[in-house]
């Protein structure tokens, strides 16, 4: 069983993974994993389902140190095989980027709430507000094991050669912990083609004083790896999608780009985005990110 239904059925990648290789799609379109998922665990939870209690202890004593998805899916599974697990977080809630970084308009806090129950329902306690300095503190407290799952908090790689850039998870960070106080000027452009890129452009245009949100990529839209859902949002909320743009840096509150053409494919299977002879393509900017 999912240790995490509500946050697998809702942000996991299924087009790339699970429905990417599902050989339905051969022939037609492949099992929708991800609404399922999604729909079994409210119903669960609806109908008064009750999870089974592991029958016999293991004499194991764990540690957990993070309490976002990899944390608690460790509990979740460790807990039901019998173990004593104990999940440590820093910040006041579990959840993890899902909880303070993923928008709200993907997944919203009551669908986290209920993952976090459903892995201590089978015994795993949850110790928030503590930051863990060092394995050999919780050794000392009697912990047999310890798992690390301090979460996918590493900021990106730098997009521009030169120039001001914005982080994007910080920029999300912010976003969820005060929405609205963040000033991006009126144009802002978001370098990237993925998922999180979307979230962000997402999130950019509802800031206040923001008039246009321009998502800049490399290749063209057909070969972003953002999930086909989220590139339609995107665009439904009013994205503008910049294509075959490779951004050097911005100047003078002008990002400067040379224009691409797609070649041969790559390891990835997508077709190689190859520069452009004397290409130079300008684009007024107040914020990168």
């Amino acid at each position: 069983a999912s240790a995490l239904p509500a946050v697998c059925g809702r942000v996991c990648p299924q087009e790339s993974q699970c429905e990417g290789k599902c050989i339905r799609g051969i022939k037609g379109d492949p099992v929708s994993i991800g609404k399922l998922e999604r729909f079994v665990a409210d119903w669960a939870r609806e109908n008064g389902i009750e999870p089974e209690m592991p029958k016999e202890k293991k004499g194991k004593k764990v540690a957990v140190i993070g309490g976002g998805p990899a944390g608690l899916a460790a509990a979740s599974f460790l807990s039901r095989a019998g173990a004593d697990v104990t999940v440590f977080e820093k910040n006041d809630k579990m959840g993890g980027v899902p909880r303070y970084v993923i928008p709200g308009f993907r997944i919203g806090d009551d669908a986290l709430d209920k993952d976090v129950a459903l892995c201590s329902a089978y015994g795993a306690k949850m110790v928030t507000g503590r930051e863990i300095a060092s394995v050999q503190e919780l050794k000392d407290e009697g912990f047999t094991d310890i798992i690390v799952a301090i979460g996918a908090w590493a900021h990106g790689r730098k997009a521009l050669k030169y120039g001001e850039e914005y982080d994007a998870l910080e920029f999300l960070e912010k976003v969820k912990a005060a929405p609205g106080s963040i000033d991006l000027g009126t144009d802002v452009v978001v370098v990237g083609g993925g998922n999180t890129a979307m979230d962000v452009a997402r999130a950019a245009k509802i800031q206040p004083g923001v008039e246009h949100v321009r998502l800049v990529y490399r290749r063209d839209r057909r070969n972003m790896p953002a999930d086909e859902e989220e590139l339609v949002m995107a665009i439904e909320d009013g994205v503008e999608f910049m294509e075959l743009l490779a951004p050097e840096g911005v100047e003078n509150g002008v990002l400067k780009c040379e224009k691409n053409v797609l070649g041969e494919p790559d390891a990835s299977g997508r077709r190689r985005p190859v520069e452009k002879e004397n290409s130079k393509f300008e684009l007024d900017v107040d914020t990168v990110i």
